[in-house]
């Protein structure tokens, strides 16, 4: 079970490396209030995924089920986001860390913030990671898992 996951690891990479792509436009706008770039990278993770679970699904032999694997695969992809987050955040953002007042550079926040929240972004970002790669993950597993279970269903 444990070489199973660590296996799947290798396939988190690339909804990582996607989710992160939308995710350095809206860092480097430096304004943020094109909030819905963010969703943007969910939808590709979200893609990623249920390609995944349906190529999975065919090439396995295994008793690890595909929702299973796109489960994991989406929990350790997640984890991967966030570490490319901060990475991303440091390099184009690094003004989101700073301690005391707001750069003038955040002045543009989005409307469901105040002004100058530099960490108000901070836990945006990281409830989108989080919250929006899960929903993302878990949508596309089952949809793929119960798309592969219907065409097997049909064939017999």
């Amino acid at each position: 079970m444990k070489n199973r996951f660590l296996s799947l690891g290798k396939y988190a990479v690339l909804p990582a490396v996607l989710f992160s792509i939308p995710l350095i436009f809206f860092l480097k706008d430096e304004q943020f209030e094109k909030t819905w770039v963010l969703y943007l990278g969910n939808a590709l993770f979200l893609f990623y995924i249920f390609l995944f679970v349906l190529n999975y699904s065919r090439k396995s032999q295994t008793s690890f089920s595909t929702l299973n694997a796109g489960l994991s695969v989406t929990f350790i992809g997640i984890a991967f986001c966030c570490i490319l987050a901060i990475i991303c955040i440091l390099i184009f953002a690094s003004g989101l860390f700073n301690i005391g007042a707001a750069n003038d550079t955040f002045h543009d926040t989005p409307a469901a913030l105040p002004p100058g929240n530099r960490h108000g972004i901070l836990v945006m970002l990281l409830a989108d990671i989080i919250i929006g790669n899960v929903a993302a993950g878990a949508f596309g597993s089952v949809m793929a898992s119960a798309a592969m279970r219907r065409n097997k269903d049909d064939r017999t």
